[in-house]
């Protein structure tokens, strides 16, 4: 019971994650009680900034509890970067392209992520975005030659109606007026299964070649997104006001904590649980930002939109089902 507890919680987490950004990209009203929000313009270049902001708050956090989820990091961390094997032995310097091309997807994912969420309403960017289970297994039977089974299909038509449900209607002009926030998230979507298909890979023990431990990968991961988040504000202008800055740092410090936390928790329930039960709770995150994003800051979903949500994670939930079954028993 504990472990179901947990990983229900990290999914409330990553939903409370989620609207935490789009407060901070669109002004609304707090509980219906008084206004907040809207500090940022929502564009490419500050969901680029609130990446980096969140990041500069992730990494020390992450540096101060890996020695005490794994004390080889440091090793292995040496070990990964090692000049002389990066130049002299092929399969390392394949691997360390695996691992540095998994971080550059999360990196995409997450700036795309926050580009859909900044566009749309937050339930439906974060629904469009967790069709990435349905990408990877395509992903997977296109680069990697696994086989698709027949109920897989069907459960990967059942997320694409409702991913079609849940998009701003065509009819209405919506759909015209939002493309680049649908845009976002599915490419999101697909980053995010690159990233899956990559961290498969980059996990895997392989004969004759080591691999990071996942805690190592995670601190490697968010030093990654950090450094291609500072390069990349070099290249961009950032207009916010001066008096704003206090109110984001708050809410991205809030947006570190719910995920760092989300990730702890839901780490530790896959132990208590199982990957299978785990990933079935945590497919819930789209209906749970849905109803947290019309609680805190009455967002207006219409039932055409609920019910492709619904859809979209029996969807998801059966393809995590199935593949865990078969990747990972309990």
């Amino acid at each position: 019971m504990v472990g179901i507890l947990l990983v229900l919680v990290a999914a409330l987490l990553l939903a409370i994650q989620n609207v935490a950004l789009k407060i901070i990209v669109s002004p609304g009203e707090f509980l219906g009680l008084f206004p907040l929000g809207g500090w940022v313009r929502p564009t490419v270049d500050h969901a680029l900034l609130l990446l980096q902001m969140r990041m500069l708050l992730t990494v020390p956090l992450m540096v101060v509890l890996t020695p005490r989820l794994y004390d080889h990091a440091g090793q292995e961390l040496g070990w990964f970067w090692n000049r002389e094997a990066l130049q002299t032995r092929p399969s390392h310097r394949h691997y360390a392209l695996k691992v540095i091309g998994a971080c550059t997807c999360i990196f995409l994912a997450l700036v795309l992520l926050y580009v859909a969420i900044s566009s749309l309403t937050t339930g439906v960017a974060v629904t469009i975005f967790f069709i990435h289970p349905a990408i990877t297994v395509l992903l997977a039977w296109a680069i990697l030659g696994e086989r698709i089974q027949l109920g897989q299909l069907g459960w990967i038509g059942l997320v694409l109606i409702g991913l079609v449900l849940t998009s701003p209607s065509i009819a209405s002009g919506a759909l015209q007026q939002n493309w680049l926030g649908v845009g976002a998230a599915i490419a999101a979507g697909f980053a995010y299964a690159g990233y899956s298909l990559l961290t498969q890979l980059s996990l895997q023990r392989q004969p004759n070649q080591s691999v990071l431990h996942p805690v190592t990968f995670s601190l490697l991961q968010f030093i990654t997104m950090l450094v291609l988040a500072t390069l990349g504000l070099r290249l961009i202008t950032i207009d916010i006001a001066p008096g704003m800055w206090a109110q984001i740092w708050s809410l991205t410090l809030v947006s570190a904590i719910a995920a760092m936390v989300a990730y702890i928790f839901n780490n530790i329930g896959i132990q208590r649980i199982g990957a299978t039960k785990a990933s079935l709770i945590s497919s819930t995150t789209p209906i749970l930002t849905a109803l947290l994003a019309a609680l805190l800051i009455r967002e207006v979903l219409s039932l055409r939109q609920i019910f492709g949500i619904v859809l979209v994670t029996c969807g998801i939930a059966a393809l995590s089902l199935r593949f865990r079954k078969s990747a990972q028993p309990d």
